[in-house]
């Protein structure tokens, strides 16, 4: 059964942790790089690779002599989210579903380079499916401070007419918690009401059961991709970095929860090296605040590389003032607009621009609206303060002209 919760205001897209397995034996790993508390090691002996940050660990095994798979993810806490030992996503080629990196498939290890940019820090395992003359790569990348992981594949023609399939961007087995996620618009608009959009929803799978969630169209037309997973005192949360069709998928043994997250049923002729949908994971103590507190660390530093979030006015554009139907209630002032303009970048004698002789221009009114001058029509407003020092004065009228005649004028002769 499922129930809705309060609207979340701000919807942030999700992050995954993996660490090693206690299976795994203790060996010496070598730190390949780091940049603060991010660091990737490598194990020759164990033939595995070990990421690290924010406190969350993945292990991966990739070598030669064994078949790829993620071995462990594991939180800050200590709490382990993985329950074996697989592949991590699939590769589907015509009717074949292969997993990822195994030698049975036809998978062939060529190699793990790490790049630095910034600070991320990224590696790259590389694969050949020799029976399809395909190159495979799976990335993984993490920044210091955050417990996230973003994951994707790449795909690189060697052979003419090879046709890929239903891109998947995380497939895992996780311990069996009830599952979050963000209703999408659903249809919300102007003239359309819908309560439901934007609005939190869960379910806890009964053994056996199954659950999907996705898009045909818009990726957040009726669900946000994104979910979470309840733990003991554990949050496992993912997201997908899509703006098109996706497909996300539960299904419910004792007490396992498999996923698969990716694009929704679709092909393509691989005729260029194409990127799979990209998907940023994790897992953090606590619950769905720390969670959503994780990924927006992630974002803030590792996609957008620590750049601030400063409003930006593209050169050389129109901006009309006024707000879309429920912007703001009709009976409340208009003014409130012009700080909004200032605060995402506007100059104040842009915003008054904006209010006067531009949104004349867009209605096709130029020198008739929004001037002062001979024939013009004379509609005037008047404040005692300088709005170009403080453009909140243009809410504190106290002269208006209205075609010739005035209506109000509380500042004497001024």
């Amino acid at each position: 059964m499922r129930r809705r919760r309060r609207p979340l205001t701000a919807l942030l897209f999700l992050v995954c942790f993996l660490t090693t397995a206690a299976a795994e034996p203790a060996t010496a790993a070598t730190v390949v790089a780091s940049s603060g508390d991010a660091i990737i090691a490598h194990d020759t002996a164990a033939g595995t690779w070990t990421l690290s940050a924010g406190g969350a660990t993945l292990t991966l095994a990739l070598d030669s002599g064994r078949d790829f798979a993620v071995l462990g993810l594991t939180a800050s806490s200590g709490a382990t989210w993985t329950t074996a030992a697989a592949a991590d996503t699939f590769v589907r080629v015509g009717s074949q579903t292969l997993a990822f990196g195994h030698r049975a498939s036809g998978f062939t290890f060529q190699g793990v380079t790490i790049d630095a940019r910034g600070s991320t820090l990224q590696l790259n395992a590389a694969f050949t499916l020799t029976t399809a003359n395909l190159g495979v790569i799976r990335h993984y990348a993490i920044v210091s401070g955050s417990p996230s992981f973003e994951a994707w594949t790449s795909f690189a023609q060697t052979s003419p007419s090879l046709t890929i399939s239903d891109l998947n961007a995380i497939t895992l087995t996780l311990p069996a918690g009830t599952i979050h996620w963000l209703s999408g618009l659903r249809g919300d608009a102007d003239d359309v009401e819908n309560g439901a959009a934007f609005t939190l929803e869960d379910k806890t799978l009964a053994i056996g059961q199954q659950f999907a969630l996705g898009a045909e169209g818009r990726a957040s037309e009726d669900t946000v991709p994104w979910f979470a997973v309840d733990g003991a005192n554990n949050e496992f949360y993912a997201a997908l970095m899509w703006s098109g069709a996706w497909s996300l998928k539960f299904s419910r043994t004792s007490a396992e929860l498999a996923m698969s997250f990716g694009l929704a049923p679709m092909s393509t002729a691989l005729q260029e090296p194409i990127d799979g949908p990209h998907v940023v994971f994790g897992v953090v103590p606590g619950g769905l605040a720390e969670s959503t507190a994780a990924l927006r660390s992630y974002i803030l530093t590792g996609i957008r590389n620590a750049r601030p979030l400063t409003p930006l006015v593209t050169y050389n554009t129109w901006f009309a003032y006024g707000t879309d139907i429920g912007g703001i209630e009709w009976t409340e002032p208009m003014a409130q607009e012009f700080p909004y303009l200032v605060q995402f970048g506007l100059k104040p004698m842009q915003a008054i621009r904006a209010a006067t002789s531009g949104a004349a221009e867009m209605l096709d009114e130029k020198g008739d609206l929004g001037v002062v001058a001979a024939g013009a029509f004379a509609d005037i407003i008047a404040v005692s303060g300088d709005p170009l020092k403080d453009v909140k004065e243009l809410a504190k009228v106290g002269f208006v002209m209205k075609g010739g005649s005035v209506f109000k004028n509380e500042l004497g002769g001024r």
